[in-house]
């Protein structure tokens, strides 16, 4: 897996470098090749579409001039655009101290999400769908690989940047101010708990690939050549001049 290869290739190339010097490099050109291998991931594990969980909420409407209290139950929730996965910033690299970080931005752009919803509010229970558009959802993710134990951890990882959401009901013909306070609600629901759903499913994936990459490494270690790799990476960069590092893609 490319993933694997970019951590352990890193991971040799810098191993050449001073223990005590600050070393740093971009990323960018690589992550941009391994992305679709990430993609085919998601679309092969469950991500695209995802299923996001069953959700209930409160809501409060006022047609005239008394307050009414509902409740909003939300099933059958589908979430589709996680394979439009790009950088969203620079992923750079820094070594020292036989400790590699690398960090970078991530984003989804266009994600769409469903719902089947029913709504009790004054001894109604209006029933239908919800769709939902979402023009962006952006992320970090931050890596350490320790070579003082042969370990990679995951430092960071979380989605933080929601672009605008734009939601519309299906089904049924409703009062504005009842549509409105559903529209609202799910709105409110997919920044505040939706979006948290996805980063942790997210999260827990990659976290099992990383416990897999560690459970390899001392294999890959010998079979890779590390030696030869980092060897040649370091003839590449000397012709920058510079202590600006460019990945050769293998």
């Amino acid at each position: 897996m490319k993933l694997l290869l970019l951590f352990l290739f890193v991971g040799a190339a810098f191993g050449e470098a001073s223990e005590r010097a600050l070393v740093t490099a971009n990323l960018n050109e690589y992550i941009d090749h391994i992305i679709p291998d990430i993609v085919d991931f998601l679309k092969n594990n469950g991500f695209e579409p995802m299923d996001i969980p069953d959700l209930q909420d409160g809501f409060s409407v006022r047609p005239l001039l008394i307050t009414y209290h509902g409740e909003l139950e939300l099933t059958k929730g589908k979430l589709t655009g996680l394979s439009s996965l790009a950088r969203a910033g620079d992923f750079t690299v820094a070594y020292i101290n036989k400790i590699i970080r690398i960090k970078g931005d991530f984003g989804f752009k266009d994600l769409g999400f469903t719902y089947n919803y029913l709504a009790k509010v004054m001894n109604i229970g209006p029933t239908g769908g919800v769709v939902g558009k979402v023009t962006k959802l952006g992320g970090v993710a931050d890596f350490i690989i320790d070579f003082n134990n042969n370990e990679i951890h995951l430092q960071a990882f979380y989605l933080h940047d929601v672009g605008r959401i734009t939601v519309k009901l299906t089904g049924n013909i409703l009062t504005d101010w009842l549509a409105n306070s559903i529209v609202n609600t799910v709105t409110l629901l997919f920044k505040n708990v939706i979006v948290k759903v996805i980063e942790n499913n997210l999260k827990s994936a990659l976290q099992d690939k990383i416990d897999e990459i560690n459970n390899s490494m001392s294999g890959f270690h010998n079979t890779l050549k590390f030696e030869m790799m980092a060897l040649e990476y370091m003839r590449l960069q000397a012709k920058q001049q510079q202590e600006i590092y460019a990945i050769p893609q293998y």
